[in-house]
């Protein structure tokens, strides 16, 4: 019988792409894990913010976080031109 650790050693093995694809199918098995937030209560969330208001980011993490801001302006104006 294969024990944990012995699966762990053969995983450390496997590319990063086989890794992420294990990791992937493991958590995806994990029926009892939170799904995290409905979509209504997302968008209930984002219809308060302040899009103008200043954004703190620690860490220098600027890039990252402007083309995410990008990303969700334009979905943001999508869904505008479709009311």
């Amino acid at each position: 019988m294969v024990n944990l650790i012995d699966i762990q050693r053969e995983a450390d093995q496997l590319s990063e792409e086989d890794r992420a694809g294990l990791a992937a199918h493991l958590l995806a098995s994990i029926t009892s894990a939170p799904l995290g937030a409905a979509d209504a209560e997302v968008l209930s969330a984002a219809e308060g913010l302040d899009v103008d208001a200043p954004v703190f980011i620690p860490n220098g993490g600027v890039d990252s976080v402007a083309v995410l801001f990008q990303g969700a302006a334009e979905a943001f104006d999508a869904q505008q031109e479709s009311l």
